[in-house]
C-alpha cells in the first residue's frame, strides 16, 4: 500500500503541471511570472507548496471519488478523494486531511485501510437492516429514509395506500400490479433473494400480498 507523502516529494510533477502553473498565476498577482520562474529554478519552493496546500482547503471541483463510512445515530459520513493539479488527497469530516498521493487509486486504497472500521461497520449495518415499507419489511442495503424517498419517487401515494391495505384506498391491486410491485422491489431496492421477499409478503397484514406470495411460490415450483 502506498502511504501519503509530503508535497515536496512531488516537486517535479507540480512544476510540470499546467494546472499548478495557472494556480500560481491566479494567486501570484503581478509577481506571478517571476515566482513561477523562481520555482522552475528550484527557488522558494516552500511558497509553491503553500499555494498548493491553500488550494486543498478550497476543495475546488468536488471529490473525484468517495467511500461512505458509518457515523453515530445510523448516519454516514463521506471519505472523499480530491485532486489538486497532479496530486490527490483524502478528506473526511472530523478527521485531518491526508495527503498526498500520486494517483486517485493510491488514495482510495489508503483510505479504505485507514477507515476500514467505519466502512466495515456501515456494510454490516446495511446488510443487517430491514426496511419498513408499511405492513411488511424488505431486507436491503438502503436506510429506511433513503428507501422511503426512493419509493415515493417511483410510485405515487395511492400505490402506497393500496400496498398497505389502508382504509380509503380507491381500489385494490390486481395480480398483474402485484407482479409489477414484486419485480420493482427485487430490481430496485437491493433485495438479494426473491424467496426473502416472498416471505415478507406472506407475513404482511395485507391479504392480497399473502395471496400473491402463495401464487408466486406455486408458479416458481413448476
Amino acid at each position: 500500500m502506498t502511504h501519503p507523502k509530503e508535497l515536496s516529494k512531488f516537486k517535479d510533477l507540480l512544476l510540470a503541471s499546467e494546472e499548478i502553473h495557472a494556480l500560481v498565476v491566479r494567486e501570484g498577482g503581478v509577481e506571478a511570472t517571476e515566482k513561477w520562474a523562481a520555482f522552475q529554478r528550484g527557488e522558494n519552493l516552500d511558497d509553491l507548496y503553500e499555494i498548493v496546500e491553500a488550494e486543498t482547503y478550497e476543495r475546488a471541483g468536488g471529490p473525484v471519488a468517495s467511500i461512505d463510512g458509518a457515523a453515530p445515530d445510523d448516519d454516514v459520513f463521506a471519505i472523499d478523494i480530491h485532486q489538486v493539479g497532479p496530486v490527490f488527497f483524502i478528506t473526511a469530516n472530523e478527521f485531518d486531511d491526508i495527503g498526498y498521493f500520486k494517483t486517485a487509486d493510491d488514495a482510495l486504497k489508503y483510505a479504505a485501510e485507514e477507515f476500514e472500521g467505519f466502512i466495515q461497520e456501515l456494510n454490516e449495518r446495511e446488510n443487517n437492516s430491514w426496511i419498513d415499507l408499511g405492513t411488511y419489511s424488505v431486507p436491503g442495503g438502503m436506510t429506511e429514509w433513503e428507501c422511503s424517498i426512493d419509493i415515493r419517487q417511483d410510485l405515487d401515494g395511492d400505490w402506497l395506500a393500496r400496498w398497505r391495505g389502508e382504509e380509503g384506498a380507491e381500489d385494490t391491486l390486481g395480480p398483474s400490479s402485484l407482479q409489477e410491485l414484486f419485480e420493482e422491489l427485487v430490481d430496485a431496492y437491493f433485495v438479494e433473494e426473491e424467496e426473502q421477499l416472498a416471505e415478507m409478503f406472506e407475513s404482511s397484514n395485507n391479504p392480497e400480498l399473502v395471496e400473491f406470495a402463495k401464487k408466486w411460490r406455486a408458479d416458481t415450483a413448476r
